[in-house]
């Protein structure tokens, strides 16, 4: 996707700025594309909630083994989850580089 838009400002670019374009291309093309949870397809928003109390279903917040004494199924709701914004902050679950960041489409 970069290379196709660096190619249209190319062909569209006059002399200087085609030159001033080529010089700059190393630097586009290492370009580090941020990864967001939100655009992750563990991210898990509720109704109620805004983007960023969003929650990584890739990480329980309960021991896995927990049931409801009531009816006898797992807890997956998004409140079983931990908040995406702590899944980011230690390096054992996703880290600040999103180290399982998987994207949604």
């Amino acid at each position: 996707m970069k290379c196709i838009v660096l190619f249209c400002l190319l062909y569209q670019a006059s002399g200087l700025e085609r030159r001033q374009l080529l010089r700059a291309v190393p630097a586009l093309l290492t370009m580090k594309q941020e990864k967001y949870c939100k655009d992750c397809k563990y991210f898990k928003k509720d109704f109620f909630t805004e983007t960023k109390f969003g929650h990584c279903s890739r990480f329980l917040n309960q021991p896995t083994n927990d049931y409801s004494l009531v009816d006898g199924v797992k807890d997956l709701s998004p409140s079983s989850y931990h908040y995406c914004a702590t899944a980011r902050k230690f390096d054992d679950m996703c880290g600040p580089e999103a180290k399982y960041f998987e994207s949604k489409n």
